[in-house]
């Protein structure tokens, strides 16, 4: 990606945005982040790109990620795509908010997973307006998995951020059967973006990492029960097979 692609420098804030009042230029900066990502598509980033910039969205960072990870998985590449433009042409300020704000978000996540489970986990049945709600974070979770898949793969994460959030789901101990079958998709979902790196030294370290968890899970094995391990057995013997 080249300075020629999006401009030199960030476009200026509108007249909206240069008056005193705070409240009024953090409203009319949600409301046009909130109408632009709801238009938002591949063909329509770099205009995009520039409106949301023009429109405030310095001035936001907290809510731009929010609303992000609210979005469908189905919009998760175009999003990670709208994420690493807007890094690209916005000002230092705002890039070290921006990225520190979706670095936040995705410890949040994993919190929201925590407390998923500890509120549903143990429950065996639920009523009608408790399932919904299940439901709905399951689907929330899903989403937000697949756009930290999606800024991994931009560059927006790190290799070393995904290890980390790998190493702290692999703690199998003491979960409920829900919670860790929820974990091992989340898991397969993180091991096959970071292997599609094609790092060797990388891909050994998941096939050592996929064994661990599966042995763990043969381990955790009970008579009538059995977790699907299907998913990192494919990804270690993916790996296994490259050359």
């Amino acid at each position: 990606m080249s300075s020629t692609d999006f401009g030199t420098s960030p476009p200026s804030l509108p007249w909206a945005l240069t008056s005193d009042n705070n409240n009024d230029n953090h409203c009319f900066a949600k409301r046009k982040t909130r109408g632009i990502l709801n238009k938002l598509t591949p063909e329509s980033l770099h205009q995009h790109s520039t409106e949301l910039l023009s429109s405030g969205v310095q001035l936001i960072p907290d809510y731009f990620t929010d609303l992000l990870f609210e979005k469908h998985a189905k919009f998760a590449h175009v999003h990670a795509q709208l994420c690493s433009q807007i890094l690209f042409m916005c000002n230092e300020d705002f890039r070290e908010a921006f990225q520190s704000s979706l670095e936040r978000q995705l410890d949040h996540v994993f919190l929201v997973r925590h407390c998923h489970f500890t509120r549903y986990g143990i429950n065996v049945s639920l009523t009608p307006d408790e399932h919904e709600e299940q439901c709905s974070l399951l689907t929330k979770l899903r989403n937000s998995v697949a756009l930290i898949c999606e800024l991994f793969e931009v560059g927006i994460f790190s290799v070393e951020i995904i290890l980390k959030k790998l190493n702290d789901l692999s703690t199998l101990k003491d979960k409920t059967d829900n919670e860790i079958s929820m974990d091992l998709e989340i898991i397969a979902a993180l091991l096959n973006a970071v292997s599609s790196k094609n790092n060797i030294k990388l891909n050994s370290l998941i096939v050592k990492f996929c064994g661990q968890i599966i042995n763990d899970l043969k381990a955790l094995t009970r008579p009538g029960f059995e977790y699907d391990m299907s998913k990192l057995q494919e990804i270690s013997s993916r790996l296994n097979t490259q050359p």
